[in-house]
């Protein structure tokens, strides 16, 4: 089974995340093995699947390659704590904004998680006059997921999806995997080919 991790970060005191003999579980699409890290050592541990989210069923029907990062977090969390409790490169991984345009028309951008978007370039990248952010109780409604595991990938509706350029310096990105605190682990080209998404400059 393969796996690809980063550098380990502690996660602060007010998150019982696990136990530290229990604390990140990954799961590898391919083979289903679920591995944990204990103070900083894989150990092999007995069989395990993830529970399939419709982004994993996407992946599956396009028959991408992907590996899954769950963890066990309380609450929503921002995507730069996130990485950091799965022990992950924050510049690599991405975080999903769903925008509406002058138009009604939704649109899905894709950016680092350590970024902000800048909505005058994003208008001008899906061509409307102006977007914005729409409201987190409407999240669910418009995407099928909730707010903290929104996925790019196997929304209710296909909307058009921009990825923020910085993706092209990642040969693979990690992005949320449509549930909260489990993400997934994907080229970035596959990523780009099954959202059949645009790349564009719009963060600050």
């Amino acid at each position: 089974c393969c796996i690809i991790g980063g550098s380990r970060h502690p996660a602060p005191p007010f998150f019982a995340v696990r136990r530290a003999d229990e604390e990140v579980k990954k799961t590898h699409r391919d083979c289903g093995e679920a591995l944990c890290r204990t103070a900083g050592e894989r150990t092999d541990m007995a069989k395990e699947k993830a529970v399939k989210t419709n982004a994993m069923r996407m992946l599956d029907k396009l028959k991408i390659k992907y590996e899954v990062l769950t963890v066990d977090i309380p609450e929503f969390v921002d995507g730069v704590q996130m990485a950091k409790l799965e022990g992950v490169p924050v510049q690599e991984s991405f975080k999903t904004l769903v925008l509406q345009g002058k138009s009604r028309e939704y649109y899905v951008f894709v950016l680092p998680v350590a970024k902000e978007i800048d909505l005058k370039r994003a208008a001008s990248a899906v061509g409307e006059k102006s977007v914005e952010m729409i409201h987190v109780k409407d999240i669910t409604k418009i995407t099928g997921y909730v707010r903290g595991g929104c996925s790019p990938l196997g929304m209710k509706k296909k909307f058009r999806t921009v990825i923020a350029k910085e993706c092209r310096e990642h040969e693979a990105v990690y992005v949320s995997a449509g549930k909260i605190g489990t993400s997934m682990h994907l080229k970035t080209d596959d990523l780009i080919r099954a959202a059949e998404a645009e790349v564009a400059d719009f963060t600050v």
